[in-house]
């Protein structure tokens, strides 16, 4: 039964406590505090314009301010407006971590911080194993190795504890054994089958808590991002193994986030050589401008564009018809108008769901490289006639005639023997008019006559 302003009035006499703070605030002898603060009111005691409750009654209000199992705020909130009496906050605290039925329903408490791994010092120290699957029939056994990022992938159609223990000896012939290997709580990964394998090789085994696989966060990543791209290329032609490989060989060639490198030249040391390795690199390498551009979120009517379909989790091809605002549009999708949001919309250049888009660049290492001749502008100059060898004719300078000379005339004739003799060459009808040869030097010295002294024949 609800409690009645006749309980409380009958209570507050009874009540000890309030009955002291009663005849208190009647007769105005108690702490002007309080005065102002209590009240009188058809002999019930008001706390402001909450009316106090005495202590026999507190259970049934807070049983009635439970009610439907209202939650600790709200219970809070409520008395707040109606009722008052001394810890009344704890109380209502107390009762709902005491009610049974809302302890049942509360949530998962607040997570920790995420647990990170120590690094390791080494390649192929510590590794990660999980399951995935199971897909078109398979299982697959993930191995990554924590310092080099390395992916392994293997399919199995039985996870057992000794198809797993065969899987391992073989990657682990391959790359060497670890020191620690980290698991879930799997049968095959806790059998006493895996245990002696692992104590046989002195193998640490790590087991995450159950049910808590972010512990295992390293393997549970590559599971996720393994499905992912198995479930892109369902469409493609080949084999499950090709698709695996080719998973494989193109992450393995990808620098990693966290490293910086990509795990083959973490785990090799050296680059790992693909089908791109084909493409001759530059001699120059440039650097990326486009590191800090925004991505263009605009569409226009009539692109082609994909959007994700929420009922099936696939995505739909149509054609945008109408912008909506700032960052939604209409698009149409056999014959249906669908209404989306910028970051549901991918451009495409599919035709219909069955046709991918066509490759706009396909390399043939056969064919040969285009290349570009650079001719620079020649200036005009003086056309060059080539002479044939057989043309020039050197004729030598006449030596001195043997006379008698004057000192004057000697020391002439010894400053003309001292300048270098050039020969002289008969230029004759050229034979090719398609040749040049560079303007005739012109010659530095004085241009002056010599005239032969006058002297006396003394």
């Amino acid at each position: 039964m609800p409690v009645t302003l006749h309980e409380i009035r009958e209570g507050t006499m009874k009540d000890p406590d309030l009955q002291k703070l009663y005849l208190e605030i009647q007769s105005g002898r108690t702490d002007p505090k309080k005065l102002h603060e209590f009240s009188l009111q058809n002999n019930c005691i008001f706390y402001g314009i909450r009316i106090v409750i005495p202590k026999a009654l507190q259970n049934r209000i807070l049983e009635e301010l439970h009610t439907a199992h209202t939650g600790m705020v709200k219970m809070k909130a409520l008395a707040r407006s109606y009722v008052w009496w001394k810890n009344i906050d704890s109380d209502i605290e107390r009762m709902v971590k005491e009610c049974k039925d809302c302890c049942l329903m509360q949530k998962n408490p607040v997570k920790v911080p995420v647990h990170i791994w120590e690094y390791p010092k080494e390649p192929w120290s510590r590794i990660h194993i999980d399951y995935a699957g199971p897909y078109l029939n398979n299982y697959f056994l993930i191995v990554v190795d924590a310092y080099t990022k390395w992916l392994e992938v293997v399919p199995t159609a039985s996870i057992t504890a000794a198809a797993t223990v065969n899987i391992l000896k073989n990657i682990y012939t391959t790359f060497g054994l670890p020191i620690t290997q980290v698991s879930d709580n799997g049968r095959q990964f806790r059998s006493q089958e895996m245990l002696q394998f692992l104590k046989e090789n002195g193998i640490q085994a790590k087991f995450t808590a159950p049910f808590h696989p972010s512990s295992n966060g390293q393997a549970e990543r590559y599971v996720q991002t393994f499905k992912n791209k198995l479930k892109a290329m369902a469409n493609e032609k080949g084999s499950l193994q090709d698709k695996i490989q080719k998973f494989l060989m193109t992450y393995r060639k990808t620098p990693n986030n966290a490293t910086g490198l990509s795990p083959a030249e973490m785990m090799f040391k050296r680059l790992y050589r693909t089908r791109i390795d084909l493409v001759k690199r530059e001699d120059t390498e440039r650097e990326s401008k486009n590191e800090n551009l925004e991505i263009n979120k605009e569409f226009k009517t009539g692109d082609r564009v994909q959007i994700r379909m929420y009922d099936n989790n696939k995505w739909k091809f149509g054609d945008i018809i109408n912008r909506c605002g700032k960052l939604h549009y209409e698009i149409e999708v056999d014959g249906k108008i669908h209404h989306r949001h910028v970051d549901q919309i991918i451009k495409t250049y599919c035709v219909s769901d069955n046709q991918y888009p066509p490759d706009t660049y396909q390399f043939n290492p056969m064919q040969p490289r285009e290349t570009v001749q650079v001719t620079a502008e020649r200036k005009e100059s003086t056309p060059i006639q080539r002479v044939p060898e057989e043309t020039i004719h050197i004729i030598p300078s006449p030596g001195r005639i043997n006379k008698p000379a004057s000192p004057a005339r000697e020391q002439k004739e010894l400053q003309q023997e001292q300048e270098p003799t050039l020969p002289t060459v008969v230029p004759t009808e050229p034979t090719n008019t398609n040749m040049y040869l560079p303007s005739p030097i012109a010659v530095r010295r004085p241009q002056r006559i010599r005239k032969v002294p006058d002297r006396l024949n003394l």
